[in-house]
């Protein structure tokens, strides 16, 4: 798969090799120019940001921040299936290892996006998005997906949705969740098992258009896209 490699940056002291060395910050990118017709990401932990980008080119880039040892990361497209990955740095004790990827997508591209802990940012995308993270928020901004699932085990979500989606799915082990949608009405299924609940969208049974929110601990609210 040919790569355009278009910058690579190096900043922090790159004397010694142990977990107490001062934090380094490499930064790389590239550009996937064939045809993509679906984007995986997994990291191991840091953060994932996907924006919809001008053209049909992917372009990546990540931002890696580690001590001791350089987090590994890899990319590989089969079929039309590009799949971005990143592990930790296997440091004990490291101040900062991870990686932060920042990625443009083509109009129109599906994304299954997957963190062990960081956040994950989406910004108007119109194709199908799930977004999964271990511990972080998801923000999910402009979006006209059909179709939208975010879950986090601990953190927020905020959606903000340009179109009526098919299907939303919004659930947090413990964070607030907040949902803005145009038009209406839909088939609502909004709880939380502690905090409050606000409902400011029609509701109806069978509305072909299903939104699920839920918070085992936190704030859910439901409202219409300013």
């Amino acid at each position: 798969m040919p790569l355009i490699a278009s910058l690579v940056t190096v900043s922090g002291l790159l004397m010694g090799c142990s977990a107490t060395a001062d934090p380094r910050t490499e930064t790389r990118s590239y550009t996937v120019s064939e045809q993509v017709r679906n984007l995986t990401v997994h990291n191991a932990g840091g953060d994932i940001e996907v924006s919809a980008g001008s053209g049909t080119a992917v372009r990546v880039t990540e931002i890696l921040d580690y001590t001791a040892h350089k987090p590994t990361t890899g990319h590989e497209l089969v079929s039309g299936d590009l799949h971005i990955t990143a592990s930790g740095c296997g440091d004990t004790g490291a101040r900062a290892c991870g990686v932060r990827f920042r990625i443009e997508v083509p109009d129109g591209v599906p994304v299954k996006l997957d963190t062990d802990g960081g956040d994950i940012l989406v910004r108007k995308l119109s194709a199908a998005t799930e977004a999964t993270t271990g511990g972080g928020s998801v923000t999910v901004e402009d979006s006209s997906a059909r179709s939208l699932v975010a879950h986090t085990s601990g953190g927020d979500i905020a959606a903000r949705m340009t179109t009526a989606p098919d299907r939303l799915s919004a659930t947090t082990d413990g964070g607030d969740v907040s949902v803005r949608l145009p038009g209406g009405p839909y088939s609502l299924d909004v709880a939380t098992a502690a905090g409050s609940r606000t409902v400011g969208v029609a509701h109806a049974p069978a509305s072909p258009h299903k939104v699920k929110v839920y918070s085992k601990g936190g704030d859910v609210r439901v409202v219409p896209v300013a």
